[in-house]
């Protein structure tokens, strides 16, 4: 019985490191994008919504790189992703510190929508708190192909794909998988195995 319990404490163990690995590698390949690692050393002479600004964007730049599209999502292999941002303008600034916006052989755009009716449907958007209730107000339908995100509380509940917060200067991030499917958007497993999974009932 005893060494029952011990394969079963090492399992799990295991499991726990295997996670810690994966939620460290995120962390540090968040923290290298170009521009955000000097924003972290230097957080005591910035403001702290001026890090977490810059820790969202890269953190929302390498999600892009961790998921897949429908395959007419784009017309050529070099296409540009284009990301979105709704409502958040210091979001959309931040991305003026990532020097190097390559995603394999495509490149991140980003543009900004002050409101709901100005959103150019891309790749990827992103809903600002402020903007959440009107923005599923408006597109009750799960767009295709869009992969949406948010910093709400309950965003993932209300039909957002990737609820994300930062703590600590440490990302949290909360995945609607039921979203996922039906946008017909694939997350990469590496970030499904440090998320906070939500199935609509």
């Amino acid at each position: 019985m005893n060494e029952v319990y011990t394969e079963r404490s090492r399992g799990n163990s295991n499991l726990q490191m295997k996670t810690l690995s994966h939620i460290s590698a995120f962390i540090i390949a968040v923290l290298l994008v170009p521009g955000v690692t000097c924003a972290s050393h230097n957080a005591q002479a910035q403001t702290t919504d001026s890090v977490e600004y810059q820790l969202k964007a890269a953190l929302v730049y390498k999600l892009a790189a961790f998921t897949k599209w429908p395959k007419n999502s784009f017309e050529k292999k070099d296409d540009p992703i284009k990301l979105t941002i709704l409502g958040n303008r210091k979001l959309y600034e931040a991305y003026s510190n990532i020097e190097d916006r390559k995603i394999g052989k495509r490149t991140l755009e980003v543009s900004f929508a002050e409101t709901k009716d100005d959103i150019a449907f891309g790749h990827i958007i992103y809903v600002d708190a402020n903007e959440s209730e009107s923005f599923f107000a408006k597109f009750e339908k799960q767009p295709e192909g869009v992969l949406v995100i948010g910093d709400s509380k309950s965003f993932a509940e209300v039909g957002g794909i990737i609820q994300i917060s930062v703590k600590n200067n440490k990302p949290h991030l909360k995945v609607n998988m039921t979203a996922s499917k039906r946008a017909r958007v694939r997350i990469d497993a590496q970030v499904l195995e440090i998320s906070e999974i939500y199935k609509e009932p």
